[in-house]
């Protein structure tokens, strides 16, 4: 596992949460496919073309805390088609470990990882019962949009979350900002 450590300070307590990308063979590899048993499957579907990126979280002593998967590909209908994102299939704590710091750590982590293989954004979907997963991601700054599940009954209410990437808005707004600029010295010159 290429680790980074996240070190949190709670309650007085001080905690080190490393995180890092786990591949099957790797040591942490079987808590996190028994974590996450459905993305395991997609990852060995040869006909899935998504990219499938697993990470764990582990304490100072190696303790297996828990995990998260990103799938990265591209869209493949719309305007959009050729726009790579991230989708957050899941994240996971184990009950023991929760509320520590090891949830945003993972959290961070498939971000930058999203970041660094060029995502545009990185999307996923928190049940509106799940106030820790909310409170989560809003502490991180992912937006929320109301979501019906449909085809179930009763209807299963949750949020579509979305992080964008922030050197793509920054870079966007760099380059209207320049361009309404320009436009400016143009409409200034005599």
């Amino acid at each position: 596992m290429d680790a980074e450590p996240s070190m949190w300070i709670l309650a007085g307590e001080v905690m080190t949460t490393q995180v890092g990308q786990v591949k099957p063979g790797d040591d942490l590899w079987p808590q996190v496919a028994e974590l996450f048993p459905r993305a395991v499957r997609w990852l060995e579907d040869p006909n899935d073309e998504d990219d499938y990126d697993f990470f764990a979280a582990s304490d100072e002593a190696g303790r297996f805390l828990g995990g998260s998967v990103v799938a990265i590909g591209r869209l493949r209908f719309g305007p959009l088609s050729e726009t790579t994102i991230g989708f957050l299939e899941d994240i996971e704590v184990l009950e023991p470990h929760r509320r520590k710091g090891a949830g945003a750590a993972l959290l961070r982590a498939t971000l930058d990882h999203a970041w660094s293989r060029g995502c545009e954004n990185v999307r996923g979907q928190v049940a509106y019962d799940n106030p820790a997963g909310i409170a989560l991601y809003r502490s991180m700054g992912l937006g929320f949009v109301p979501d019906e599940v449909p085809g179930v009954e009763p209807p299963e209410k949750q949020y579509t979350i979305v992080a964008i990437n922030p050197d793509r808005v920054s870079a966007g707004y760099a380059r209207e900002h320049d361009a309404r600029d320009d436009n400016e010295d143009a409409a200034a010159q005599p």
